[in-house]
């Protein structure tokens, strides 16, 4: 066995440059380095060449290059909101998105339409999954056949489907905001839904807004919507998008810069939501126990003729879209005002000096009167004996007509076409918030009028009156000038302040003379026809009843209680009145002081008790008499006129 051969050994050479060799590797090094860096500094003088170029010479023609590159789309306006005084939605509008889809498309020159989408059924799959499936691609891809079958298409060839209407879930809108600009055939519009979030809670009052189509903004119908046309809607913009080579925007399409917004404008208004609920109440509480034909609640500020509450039934739901809102009764419904109007007659009376606040009165049951001539009979309509001998309270308080038409015929005719001038019985507010087309003037048949027809003036017969026009008149007597005020529906709108309208003519002059007017109101509910209603009442209110019937049969115009309270310190005023109420099956008679004075207790109770936190009464000031209370205010049925209406 022989030993393996011995491996042999080499030696490596030197790796490390020593002398001559080192001082070349260094010098390569640097040669190296200096060109990288030549090369670097002259492209970045060259892109700094380009650069120069691009601003200093052909800078204008690249901005006005970047400035065609937008999008610009015609952004309508949100509706302004309306709130109450104190800052509840009444009416509000929130952007929506309407979704359409464009089933025809572009008429050539041939005259054949070349179609927006050409795959339908992929189209409709699309839709369908950006609306999370509602509607559903079948559904789609069906209306777009159907309308491309059966027309109508425009003289251009184009031919919208409407597909969904007020989207307002974020996640959508977002999809589809970003999806109109690659989806051919769909069309996002933006709009606005108008919300009532009360529902028909001063309906009437507030009015409604709509829209016909998926194109035009909320029109104002009713109401203030209608009324405040002009500062809610807003105008519509066009606003420039700026988009990338793609067509990609780069901001919302909507500004949130305050100084390109076109919204309307917010109304406030003078209603309150509170009190305004306890009218609704006592509505309802009037209706289900006299089933009259219709219904009016007005609650007024006598201090600046704020109208913080108007209800009435029957009732318009502005968020049902097909509830329609029929006639406003508190400024359309014209009625004769009954027994209420006998305050007016002698208030103007004891300010002429032809009647004495001391005066005995008799209160008959009836009176004979001769004007030129003509004769003619004016008789109470209490049940019973007479209540006199007594004075203007006592007249007032027991509503006496022979005894108001006794002030009426002092005055004379001149003296009483004065007064209902003076109220305005034949005008109209010049009211911000109330279209003037809503708004009805009262009505005198000065045609047809008789020698002694301004007697029956005098106890509210013989001409007709709005309700809202009654209780401006009322404010009056809860004032210490007595002058009647013009409502006040708006606050303010947009920031700028509605100022108060403008007064009517003093009523009572004298000082003592107005104090007498307000002892013979608070009479009416102490020891007079609203005494029932007020029994164990719980703040002290003065006002009076009403009750008009119609010459022929059981029927009535009207019944109704006009009052303020606190009685000393009146900060409300409340009308309520029933329209063509009718006798009940138990018997009872549908006069004012049993229908409408309790719905006025209730809403001046509730309201200056638990909203305004007045101090109740501790007791009950009066003990209720015996027997039925009846509204001495009927018509004089002797009367040779009585039927003339």
């Amino acid at each position: 066995m022989t030993a393996p051969a011995a491996r042999p050994v080499t030696e490596l050479p030197r790796t490390v440059p020593v002398g001559l060799a080192r001082r070349t590797l260094r010098a390569v090094q640097r040669f190296r380095t200096t060109f990288v860096f030549g090369v670097v500094l002259v492209l970045f003088g060259a892109l700094l060449v380009r650069l120069c170029r691009l601003q200093l010479f052909s800078g204008s023609d690249y901005r006005e290059l970047v400035a065609r590159q937008q999008s610009v789309d015609s952004v309508k306006p949100l509706r302004g909101a309306i709130v109450d005084r104190a800052g509840r939605v009444l009416a509000l509008s929130r952007p929506v998105r309407h979704v359409l889809v464009e089933a025809g498309g572009v008429v050539l020159k041939s005259g054949a339409i070349k179609l927006t989408v050409d795959d339908v059924s992929r189209f409709a799959v699309t839709l369908s999954e950006l609306l999370e499936g509602v509607p559903s691609a079948k559904e789609l891809r069906e209306a777009v056949q159907a309308r491309r079958r059966d027309g109508p298409f425009g003289r251009s060839g184009t031919s919208q489907i409407v597909v969904r209407r007020n989207i307002d879930d974020p996640r959508i809108v977002a999809r589809l905001d970003e999806a109109r600009t690659r989806l051919p055939g769909l069309v996002v519009l933006h709009a606005d839904r108008r919300d009532y979030p009360n529902g028909s809670w001063g309906g009437h009052l507030i009015g409604v807004a709509r829209t016909g189509d998926a194109w035009g903004a909320p029109t104002g119908l009713d109401g203030v919507e209608r009324g405040l046309e002009e500062f809610l809607r807003g105008e519509t913009v066009r606003r420039s998008r700026p988009v990338d080579g793609r067509g990609r925007p780069f901001v919302t399409p909507r500004s949130v810069d305050p100084r390109d917004d076109a919204d309307g404008r917010t109304a406030w208004l003078a209603m309150d939501l509170v009190v305004q609920g306890f009218c609704e109440e006592a509505l309802d509480e009037l209706m289900a126990a006299w089933a009259p034909k219709g219904a009016v609640a007005i609650v007024m500020d006598p201090a600046n003729g704020d109208v913080l509450a108007m209800a009435q039934r029957p009732a318009f739901d502005p968020s049902v879209p097909s509830d329609e809102a029929g006639q406003d009764l508190a400024t359309q419904w014209t009625t004769e005002p009954g027994s209420t109007f006998k305050p007016f007659t002698f208030a103007r009376a004891l300010d002429a000096g032809v009647l004495g606040p001391a005066e005995p009165l008799e209160m008959p049951r009836s009176r004979e009167f001769t004007v030129r001539g003509s004769t003619t009979v004016v008789r109470d309509a209490h049940e019973g004996e007479s209540a006199g001998p007594g004075t203007v309270v006592d007249a007032c308080a027991h509503s006496n007509n022979p005894d108001a038409a006794l002030a009426a015929f002092r005055l004379e005719a001149s003296g009483m076409q004065r007064l209902l001038a003076d109220l305005g019985v034949e005008a109209k507010f010049p009211v911000l918030g109330i279209p003037e087309s809503r708004e009805a003037k009262g009505y005198i048949p000065w045609k047809r009028l008789g020698a002694t027809d301004h007697l029956r003036w005098g106890f509210g017969h013989a001409f007709t009156m709005t309700p809202l026009r009654l209780a401006a008149s009322y404010c009056a007597f809860a004032r210490d000038d007595f002058r009647p005020v013009t409502p006040r529906v708006v606050l303010a709108v947009g920031g700028e302040t509605v100022r108060e309208g403008d007064l009517g003519p003093v009523l009572v002059r004298d000082p003592a003379k107005r104090a007498v007017m307000r002892r013979a109101l608070r009479a009416v509910v102490t020891e007079g026809t609203a005494v029932k209603a007020f029994a164990g009442a719980r703040v002290d209110v003065s006002g009076k009843t009403g009750t008009a019937r119609k010459p022929v049969g059981e029927g009535y115009y009207s019944c109704s209680f006009a009052g303020f309270a606190p009685a000393d310190a009146p900060r409300l005023v409340c009308l309520v009145m029933a329209q063509e109420p009718s006798v009940r099956a138990d018997g009872a008679k549908p006069y004012g002081g049993a229908v409408a004075a309790p719905a006025v207790r209730h809403v001046l109770e509730r309201t200056l008790i638990e909203y305004f936190g007045v101090a109740p009464k501790d007791a009950p000031e009066h003990v209720v008499p015996a027997g039925p209370a009846s509204d001495a205010d009927l018509p004089a049925s002797a009367s040779p006129r009585t039927e003339d209406r």
